[in-house]
């Protein structure tokens, strides 16, 4: 007796799934100090993961600080019902006019239906102004 194998099918590469490029982010320009403020959310749609490939953040200080205290742009991904976790941060403690520090960084971190890309800035000096670029490129697919 011949035994019939099982069919199997194979699933196409995430790439393959109606994969979809999105970017997004936030651009602040002088501003002045200020509590950790939410500058950006992305929420992956029902139905759809994606890869977060690339972050970028900037973080400029334009005019010297009253009173110097840190000050950061940090983002990263809140669960769908979870805690906020930290991608990528920059703190700054420097009341140089025109320090700049930067990171860029590419990841493969998975995002599943219904995790947000959040963004943040905090600036806890007085006085003086800073800028703010934070932005992120993820590929979105059917899950």
């Amino acid at each position: 007796m011949v035994r019939a194998s099982p069919t199997v099918l194979a699933r196409p590469a995430w790439y393959d799934r109606n994969s979809v490029s999105k970017k997004g982010g936030y651009d602040g320009v002088n501003l002045s100090p200020h509590s950790a403020i939410q500058r950006f959310s992305y929420t992956i749609p029902a139905g759809k993961k994606a890869f977060l490939e690339a972050a970028v953040i900037d973080h400029l200080r334009v005019t010297a600080a009253t009173t110097l205290d840190k000050s950061a742009a940090y983002f990263g991904v809140t669960p769908s019902g979870g805690t906020f976790g930290t991608v990528c941060r920059i703190k700054m403690l420097n009341n140089t006019v025109g320090a700049i520090y930067s990171a860029n960084i590419g990841q493969g971190v998975l995002i599943y239906e219904g995790d947000a890309v959040v963004g943040y800035t905090v600036d806890g000096g007085t006085g003086g102004t800073c800028d703010y670029g934070m932005f992120y490129k993820i590929s979105e697919f059917d899950a």
